[in-house]
């Protein structure tokens, strides 16, 4: 068995950097109110309140620009799963949030049939341990669901082969096992250095509208990280551990949390 760092360091290595996090969320949505020096704004005008918008549209700018379309030579049939997982919004989710937050993750979960269900999380709530060389997790964490004051009710541990869901004052509710030589939580780095390398990556392609991808467009495409075909195609092979509940993890501890109010 490989030498896991477990999930305490995972939970704590998540604490440390998600305020970090948080204040680049508040930098991109800028709803601080701006003090008026009144240098040049005129007298007229200073009764109105002033924000600075200028983060959001600088990272939005980039993000319009990055528009994935479809895998080449899709021999997993990997295009049917991102469709029936609502591609258009999880794409455009994950880039934006890793523009952000410089990392975020695809959750990859059975459904009730055993058909992979993506879900973004971003870099506030998930970490893992990299693989320096492919770029994917050794193992990883996410918070799957937090109480009103922000403390975690629901989390996740990833490792090789199986997903483990640890529930608050319950241990762990559910181990899902699976087939993926990876964790199924995989990072999706924007613009990734020697310290955070990337794997290969599908296509990117410009503007939706059909036209040629912009310059710095075509830059960022190497910032980006996608699913790779052995982990999302084929991972489930329908096996969960014995006594373990089925179904969504998220919907049971929030009726769980709801029958012991």
């Amino acid at each position: 068995m490989a030498d896991y760092k477990g999930i305490g360091y995972l939970r704590a290595k998540l604490a440390q950097k998600r305020t970090r996090v948080l204040m680049r969320y508040r930098y991109y949505e800028m709803k601080n109110a701006v003090r008026d020096f009144g240098l040049v704004t005129p007298p007229a005008f200073r009764a109105f309140s002033e924000t600075l918008g200028w983060c959001g549209k600088a990272v939005d700018a980039l993000a319009d620009r990055l528009a994935f379309r479809e895998f080449r030579d899709d021999n997993f049939e990997l295009n049917g799963i991102y469709q029936m997982n609502n591609a258009d919004v999880l794409f455009d989710s994950a880039v934006l949030s890793a523009m952000i937050a410089s990392c975020s993750f695809i959750y990859i979960s059975p459904d009730e049939n055993g058909f992979p269900r993506l879900q973004v999380i971003d870099g506030g709530n998930a970490t893992g341990v990299l693989d320096p060389i492919t770029g994917l997790l050794l193992e990883g964490y996410a918070v799957l669901q937090r109480s009103d004051t922000g403390a975690p009710v629901l989390e996740a541990y990833f490792i090789p082969g199986r997903t483990e869901y640890h529930q608050k004052g319950r241990g762990t509710i559910r181990t899902d096992k699976n087939d993926a030589p990876y964790p199924l939580l995989v990072p999706i780095i924007y613009r990734p250095d020697a310290a955070r390398p990337q794997p290969d990556q599908p296509r990117l392609h410009g503007h939706r509208a059909g036209g040629s991808a912009h310059p710095q467009a075509v830059g960022d495409q190497r910032g980006v990280l996608f699913l790779p075909p052995e982990i999302c195609s084929g991972a489930f092979g329908g096996r969960r551990s014995a006594g373990h509940l089925a179904g969504d993890p998220v919907q049971h501890a929030a009726v769980h949390e709801g029958r012991g109010r």
